[in-house]
């Protein structure tokens, strides 16, 4: 496990400074400071080349991610994707030491079985037989590691390298970046691992040369890939802490720059979007929170006088809002003692499953169980899984992702994977045939599809893919990273349904909004099968991915839920929920259908005629009228998958009196005539193209409180 200090270098400075100052933690919608810095400090390390002088191909833009493998994942993506769009080999190798690599694409069980995760990847491990080591020249992608030797000699033109590195591997003993620190000069995208954060927390990060990652930064690409818990603020203001102690030097140099970004919008919002995003500053700068430093406290962010209250919450991430101020007397309460253990316990109680691996983010937990889930199955290496369903974005994880546009230019990815539409009229009849004609070994499902639309599968499906297992003996994987931790009221909606998981996973509500963390958990069943197997898969994983302060953040976040009987206050919020939208909204004109479970609510938008074609527009418009109520300015989202339905993801302790008004702001909004929403949207719209110049001197904040009433009810409770 990893330790929590280094040096005086200590992850608590990271959260004092965040809670210090009130910063936002899991939130996108401003342009961070933190983040900003963080990714110019790495595009200017990155962009030293063999020579000390800026590469060829232009600057590298940064990518966050949580861990190594997601990062090393999220390059892998990014240059199979331009290798197949520009149609040449995809084909990727990977060498590097086998504690860091291991399992990554593959397993090699002890009987020689080999079980390939991602096709065309081939991990090659330091120290083996070199002269059974493949050709890097007849792989279109290599991978290597800053410790190997040199490869550019053997590489061609049409070739794209990846190159990890540790912070022991650029800087020099004076804390500076010498010449020639890369074995490759200037390689097409470096991997950042997790020493540049002294392993305290699931931090990573790729850069990759503006020339390949612009692809991604399109208006219509910016969700191709996106992780859990990115942007991170408290894993960026730990990177820089670790940078001032190690490359001390180098950030001497830099603090000139890394000082304008804090001071400067307008530098910032310039840095911001040329290394990080384009698009989600254009949306900064069309919503408004572009204008002033947002603080965030309990389930509000205040924006210059103005306060929203935040219903999105990091995705489901929120239990009790921003920056809990108790919470590292909280965490430092916890004994370190037997961590893994107490947590296991309290899970076994709480879930019904014990046994768990850590995971960095929702999608990392995912590609856990279902690599665990095809090692420890031997009746077949399908993965059943249903129409509209959302696994993640990682290479692995998008085995479950119903949506081609999001593997568009990825393939080869794992191919046995079978889709059902769970709400066709023969749906029963297509599991039916799926199971019979195909070795299915795992079965995996979202019981609500938060990407998808807020949907629940019906629970005659849910009924008869149980039936089946018993029968079968496939394992039935349940993703809870949005329905879990209470968020649908029990634990787990699982266990709300009366429904018996393989494997089960949670995410999001486990960081409390503050220390990134999921879990993948599995059964006695699994469990022993894997030992029978004698793979290391899990020990490998678990070390790989586990941080005492994870343990410690999730240990206290159920205790916590479990002290405040989080569980009735969301029943009470969803029958409070149910009461005042119900009836009110789903009768009007451009409303579809309300669907609320515990305290994950979904709307579904219909445009009339002939305008119907526009519905995920009249969800950006509806938003933006929420975020400018006089009376309660309200933060919503919508599913990425399905554009027209808006979410509502508040904090789990959300009172009565916020739901009312919630509520309130939803209605009003609602109810806004199409016309005054197109009309007020254009000029939302008009605001991210001007220059941030003129904005200042002319534009007015777009949340406005009315004059008439100063002193609303969400300015008094902030």
């Amino acid at each position: 496990m990893r330790s929590s200090t280094v040096a005086d270098v200590r992850i608590e400075d990271a959260f004092g400074q965040l809670m210090d100052r009130q910063l936002p933690n899991l939130f996108r919608l401003y342009l961070n400071p933190i983040v900003t810095q963080a990714c110019l400090c790495l595009s200017r390390i990155a962009s030293a080349s063999k020579d000390g002088v800026r590469s060829s191909g232009g600057t590298y833009q940064i990518f966050l991610a949580n861990g190594h493998d997601e990062a090393l994942s999220g390059a892998i993506k990014l240059t199979r994707y331009i290798q197949n769009l520009r149609r040449r080999d995809a084909k990727v190798l990977i060498r590097g030491p086998q504690h860091r690599i291991a399992h990554f694409a593959s397993t090699v069980l002890p009987s020689g079985r080999r079980i390939c995760f991602v096709p065309e990847v081939m991990e090659c491990f330091d120290g083996e037989d070199s002269t059974s080591a493949p050709d890097p020249g007849s792989f279109g992608v290599v991978v290597t590691f800053a410790s190997l030797g040199q490869l550019d000699n053997q590489l061609g033109d049409n070739q794209l390298t990846i190159l990890s590195v540790g912070l022991r591997d650029v800087f020099n003993a004076g804390g500076d970046l010498p010449r020639g620190w890369s074995p490759i000069a200037c390689p097409d995208v470096i991997v950042f691992d997790a020493s540049w954060v002294h392993h305290d927390m699931p931090f990573s990060a790729f850069a990759a040369k503006s020339t390949l990652l612009r692809h991604w930064r399109k208006r219509t690409m910016s969700m191709f890939h996106s992780t859990t818990f990115q942007p991170n603020t408290i894993a960026s203001l730990h990177l820089l802490n670790c940078l001032r102690r190690d490359a001390w030097a180098f950030m001497t140099s830099m603090n000139p720059k890394l000082e304008r970004i804090e001071h400067d919008r307008s530098y910032r919002c310039k840095v911001f979007s040329s290394l990080y995003s384009p698009s989600l500053a254009r949306l900064i700068r069309t919503t408004g929170f572009d204008q002033s430093e947002p603080t965030a406290t309990g389930h509000k962010i205040r924006i210059r006088d103005k306060t929203v209250f935040d219903a999105v919450g990091g995705v489901a991430c929120s239990i009790r809002g921003h920056n809990p101020p108790s919470y590292l007397d909280e965490i430092n309460a916890v004994e370190s003692a037997n961590l893994r253990g107490r947590l296991q316990s309290k899970l076994e109680r709480l879930v019904g499953l014990g046994h768990f691996i850590p995971a960095g983010s929702g999608a990392a937990a995912v590609e856990t169980a279902l690599k665990v889930g095809l090692v420890s199955q031997t009746r077949g290496d399908y993965v059943l899984a249903l129409r509209g369903g959302f696994g993640g974005k990682t290479l692995f994880a998008l085995t479950g992702t119903d949506s081609d546009r999001l593997k568009t230019n990825l393939q080869p990815l794992y191919p046995k994977v079978i889709f059902v539409d769970p709400y066709a009229a023969d749906s029963l009849d297509a599991l039916r045939h799926a199971m019979d004609h195909f070795r299915v070994g795992i079965v995996q499902m979202e019981l609500i599809q938060g990407v998808g639309g807020v949907r629940t599968i019906p629970r005659a499906v849910v009924d008869y893919v149980q039936q089946r297992r018993e029968r079968d003996g496939y394992w039935l994987f349940v993703d809870e990273v949005q329905t879990g931790m209470y968020r649908t009221g029990e634990i787990t909606l699982s266990k709300r349904m009366g429904l018996r998981a393989d494997f089960l996973t949670l995410g999001k509500g486990t960081s409390d909004m503050m220390f990134p963390s999921a879990l993948a958990l599995h059964s006695d069943e699994v469990e022993n099968r894997l030992r029978e197997l004698d793979t290391d898969l899990d020990t490998v994983l678990r070390q790989r991915h586990e941080h005492a302060w994870g343990y410690k953040t999730i240990l206290n976040t159920l205790q916590y839920c479990e002290k405040r009987e989080i569980r009735e206050q969301v029943f009470a919020a969803e029958q409070l929920f149910r009461e005042r939208l119900h009836g009110k909204i789903d009768c009007l004109p451009n409303v579809r259908e309300i669907r609320v479970f515990g305290l994950l609510i979904g709307i579904e938008l219909k445009a009339k005629q002939p305008l119907a074609r526009f519905d995920s527009s009249l969800a950006s418009l509806y938003l933006l009228e929420m975020l400018r109520h006089p009376q309660f300015p309200l933060l919503a989202g919508f599913c990425q998958n399905e554009r027209n339905v808006l979410k509502l993801t508040p904090p789990l302790t959300v009172g009565a009196e916020e739901i009312h008004h919630i509520c309130d702001t939803v209605i009003d909004s609602l109810s806004r005539p199409l016309s005054k929403l197109a009309l007020s949207g254009v000029g939302a719209k008009l605001r991210c193209h001007l220059p941030i110049q003129v904005l200042r001197a002319r534009a007015q904040p777009i949340l406005k409180v009315s004059a008439a009433n100063p002193s609303s009810p969400h300015d008094s409770a902030a």
